[in-house]
Formats: structure tokens, C-alpha cells, sequence
């Protein structure tokens, strides 16, 4: 059987498994690369969602929502975790 065949039987997975194995080298491919990271607008707007989640009916100062965000970001710059950070910003920062 020609190789070619042999590659048309194959799912992607085992495509790239057989690939790498035949080159020696890795195949970047979407399935086996990390998360990707938030940056910019997608990562506002993520810490947008969970602040109103998690901060839905909390009283918090005008001037230190921007405080919230910066921790937020912070936070998931650290660990990932984004409903951590803002939690604890909201506790933080909570009048009511």
C-alpha cells in the first residue's frame, strides 16, 4: 500500500502521530497547542462578564472599579484564575 493510502485511513490525530514519528519532529497542530491566552479587548470583556457575575447587586465605589479590573487582569496574568482575582477586589472594595 502506498503511503498515501496509508495516510487517508488515518483520523488526524493519528495522522500527526504517524507524521511525527516518520519526520522525527513535532507537528504544531490546534489540538496539541496550550490554551490560548487572553490579551486585549477579549481579555476586558472576559473580566467584564465575570465582574458583573460576581459582582451583581454590590456597592462599589465609581473610582475603584478600575482597581477591580487591575486586579482581575492581574490575577489571570498570575494564575489564569480571573473569578478569584475579581472576588477578592470585590471583597476588597465592597460598601454594602
Amino acid at each position: 500500500m502506498p503511503a498515501s493510502d496509508y495516510y487517508k485511513k488515518l483520523d488526524i490525530k493519528q495522522w500527526v502521530k504517524a507524521a511525527e514519528k516518520e519526520t522525527g519532529a513535532a507537528i504544531k497542530t490546534p489540538a496539541n497547542k496550550g490554551p490560548k491566552k487572553l490579551k486585549g479587548k477579549a481579555l476586558e470583556k472576559e473580566i467584564e462578564k465575570v465582574y458583573y457575575k460576581l459582582g451583581h447587586g454590590v456597592q462599589i465605589d465609581i473610582m475603584d472599579i478600575g482597581a477591580v479590573f487591575k486586579m482581575g487582569a492581574a490575577g489571570y496574568e498570575k494564575d489564569g484564575d480571573i473569578e478569584a482575582a475579581i472576588a477578592a477586589a470585590i471583597k476588597k472594595f465592597r460598601k454594602n
